[in-house]
Order: structure tokens, then sequence, then C-alpha cells
């Protein structure tokens, strides 16, 4: 088939339409059947006659009118030339132009910010190129250390610099310093006089001094005169004293004429007896301890206290019979605790328990404000102050008809006179019934068959069964300030 122009037609089947559009469309393509008008019999190509090809090569009689928009006279001819630019006339370049290419050197660079010239004492150094460059040299002990980033070269001393034995200019006698030219005489004058001579330096010297005289005589004085320097300037040794004495004076044993007397010849009041006080006085002690004495000196003083008493804010109790806290109060550093503990407990038959262990006013050093945990032990339980101070339990019998041994010194315990920790007692035990008696300490009586017990930390007891036990008290807390 080939391309047909009156396909499709207006009256044919709606069916063939479309294959006819498809064949004239693959012929105008693959057939290249094209209507050239005034083309027709015109080839490519770069001949005369053709129709030019850009394909890099010059197109005969091909008529180039317009370049660029632009007709041929607007361009110069092959042939043309341009004159030589002079510092007074334009040519290739403008006259100024030309002034300043006169002014460059053979051989100019990019103007820098640099020295041509570098003064070293009366040296100067000179860059013998363009590109010459200049070395930092360390000597002996120095050190230079070279910052690129911040174009910077720190000189810096290491070590020591090594000594010069002798100076190469100097005057005098410098190079040898290790003595003076000229010897010279050290003087001492004053309260010790003395003179060293010929002293060059080159080793050490003693000066001799001797002590300049005082006025004083050598010998022996019982009064001398010492001036403000501690020198003694005089001395006398008289052989009477004179003394004149009024009122109850202190010294009234000093003698008006003689050396051993032992009343002043002249004196008032009873001086002439002052073994005594001529009016006895009373010696007071108020505050925490009171008592008093009458004194006039003539014997030693004895005086008996007792305790006294604690006002409010001053001093106080607190006793703890359950478990608490204890608060400081406020400006109290130290406080007395007695700690009891729980009395001991049975549970065999015919058999008695011992009592609490007893810490009597151990001494606690403790902070204004503080609060110390108080724990009162039950019947076999420990009693404790914070820290500071515990009591065991009183112990328990082990089997029927024992008894509970004394029970050992609790913690914290100070033992001495007023600070005293007392141990609990043991308690006795028999099968006779009457005969079983619990443990006792100092605030606590124990438990009998017949009578419970009392007070605080005291043992129990146990007769022939558990409906008979009398059992013990327990522990006690008892803080003084």
């Amino acid at each position: 088939m080939a391309y047909d122009s009156t396909k499709p037609t207006d009256d044919e089947y709606i069916a063939a339409g479309p294959a006819d559009i498809r064949e004239n469309f693959r012929a105008l393509k693959e057939d290249q059947i094209v209507d050239a008008g005034t083309l027709t019999g015109l080839t490519v190509g770069n001949a005369s006659g053709n129709i030019p090809k850009s394909n890099g090569t010059i197109c005969t009689n091909l008529n180039a009118q317009y370049l660029g928009g632009n007709l041929a006279g607007y361009f110069s001819p092959a042939t043309h030339t341009h004159s030589a630019a002079t510092t007074s006339s334009n040519g290739m370049m403008s006259n100024t132009d030309k002034v300043k290419l006169d002014g460059i050197a053979a051989g100019a660079q990019v103007n820098q910010n640099s020295f041509g010239k570098i003064l070293v004492g009366s040296t100067t150094i000179q860059a013998d190129t363009a590109t010459d460059t200049l070395e930092l040299a360390a000597g002996t002990n120095i050190a230079l250390t070279p910052d690129a980033t911040n174009d910077r070269v720190t000189i810096g001393v290491i070590g020591t610099v090594a000594a010069a034995t002798t100076a190469t200019v100097c005057t005098g006698n410098a190079a040898t310093a290790t003595t003076l030219q000229t010897a010279r005489t050290i003087g001492i004058s004053g309260d010790a006089t003395g003179t060293a001579t010929s002293f060059n330096g080159s080793t050490n010297i003693t000066v001799p001094l001797t002590l300049a005289a005082s006025g004083a005589t050598a010998g022996t004085y019982t009064s001398v005169t010492v001036d403000a320097k501690g020198r003694v300037t005089g001395g006398t040794s008289p052989t009477t004293i004179s003394a004149n004495t009024t009122g109850n004076a202190a010294t009234a044993t000093i003698a008006a004429a003689a050396t051993t007397a032992v009343t002043a010849a002249t004196c008032t009041g009873n001086s002439a007896s002052a073994t005594k006080l001529a009016t006895a006085r009373t010696v007071a002690l108020t505050g925490a301890v009171t008592g008093s004495g009458t004194f006039d000196g003539s014997a030693s003083l004895s005086i008996t206290t007792s305790r006294g008493t604690l006002t409010p804010g001053i001093g106080g109790v607190q006793t703890f019979i359950l478990s608490g806290t204890f608060t400081v109060p406020t400006d109290i550093t130290k406080v007395y605790v007695t700690v009891v503990g729980g009395g001991g407990t049975t549970s065999y038959n015919y058999s008695a328990a011992g009592a609490g262990d007893v810490i009597y006013r151990q001494a606690a050093t403790v902070t204004p404000g503080a609060s110390i945990n108080v724990i009162v032990g039950a019947v076999g339980a420990a009693s404790s102050f914070g820290s500071y101070a515990s009591a065991s339990a009183g112990a328990s019998p082990t089997s029927v008809n024992g008894q509970g041994a004394a029970t050992g010194k609790g913690s914290g315990g100070v033992v001495n006179v007023i600070y005293a920790l007392v141990g609990g007692a043991e308690g006795t035990s028999t099968n006779t019934y009457y005969f079983l008696n619990g443990g006792s300490n100092m605030y606590g009586i124990g438990a009998t068959q017949g009578a419970a017990a009392v007070g605080y930390g005291a043992g129990a007891v146990r007769g022939g069964s558990a409906s008979a036990l009398k059992v013990g008290t327990s522990g006690l807390v008892i803080v003084e300030w």
C-alpha cells in the first residue's frame, strides 16, 4: 500500500477508518512522501546550487549578507591593522594604560607588605632573590617555637645559660671578683667595740668584741641600778631599812630598823598580828551547788556543798517509761543518762529470773536541738539511749528449779564513784513454793510467789504451773541535764 490522500473517505465504514489513517502515517514516515514545492530537484550539499549544509565546509557561492544580524560593512577587513599606542596617543591600548605599563619594572610582582632588609646590630641582611628565605637559628639553651597559623616565632630560654668564667668586657677587677681589690677594715662601736682589718672577701673573719664599761665597780651588791638596756650601772649594800606603815598594811611584817624584825616598829590596826583577818569573812557558793563557811585566815577553810535547785530553762529531768524521742534542749551539750533493762522472764516451773542491768548517770556529750531515740525495754528486752548507753535485760532460767544469773554489764557504762554501772541481781529458786525470788536492782524489786514484781527491771518468778507466773517489769530511761 501507499499514501492515499483521499482516505479515509467520508462515507466509508467507521471500522475501516483507523486502518487507512495508520497507513497514511506509515507512508509519510517510512516512504518520505513530502510536497517539496520550489525545493523540488535540489539536493543538500556544499556546492553551488545545493541546499546549504552545516557540516564545517564552506559552501560555494553562498550569499552570507548578514552575520549576527549585521552586514559585512560592520566588520573590519582581514587586512585591517592598529597603530601602536604611545604615552600621548591611543593605539591597541589607551595612552593612560601605556603610561602605567611603562612604569612597571622588569620581573615585578603583585605588591606585598614586606621588609626588603633586616638590620641585626650593625649588620644588614638583604634578600638575594625574590624567594630568598631568612632562617632563625637557636643558640645554646634557646628555644624557637614557630606558629605558622599566626605567623609568629616565640623565642624562649630553656635550661641554664652557660656560665662565663671571665667577662669579655669589664672594668676594674670584676673578672676576679672572688676578692676585693682593696682590703677593708670592719669596725664595731657602741656598747661593744672591736676591729677586724684586711678583709678582702677571700675568707670569713671573726671580730673580737670588748664590752664597754657600764660605770659600776665590780663587786656584790644587795641593791643595784639597771639602765634601759639591762646593764647594771651602780650598786649599794645598805645595812638598815627604814619603814613607816599606817593602816592595816599588808606589809606590816617589815621592820622599821632591823633586817630580821617580824613586827613593824610603827603600825596601826592589827598589822602587828596580821596572821589572821581583823574581821572574819563568809565565803558562799551559789548556782549548781551551794554552801558557805567563815574564813579569817588563821586556818584553811573546808565548805560542805549540796546540789542546788534546778530552775526551768537551766536544768531538768525527763523520765521515759515507754520508748520515745528525746530532744536536746537549747544550749545543752551534756546530759546524764540512767538506763534500766527489762526484767527477766521464765517459762520453767519453780524458777526465778534475774533483774535488768542498770547504767547509772552515764555522761553523754550531745548537740543542742538533736533528736535521740529512746528505747524502753519490755520484760526480757534491753533498753538504750541512742548510741550512748544500753542496758541488757535480766537473764532467764534455763531449767526447772533454775535461776537467772546476774546479768553482765550493759554497754556504755562507766564504772566509778559517780557514774556507776550496777548489774542486776540474780534470782533465787527452790521447789519450795514460798522461797522463789526474782532478781532486784536499785530501781525494782523482784517478784515472789506471794507478790508481783514492782518498779523497773525486776525479775519474774514461776511456781508449779504457768498460772503461778508472777511477771517481771519493763525497763526505764532517765535523762538529766
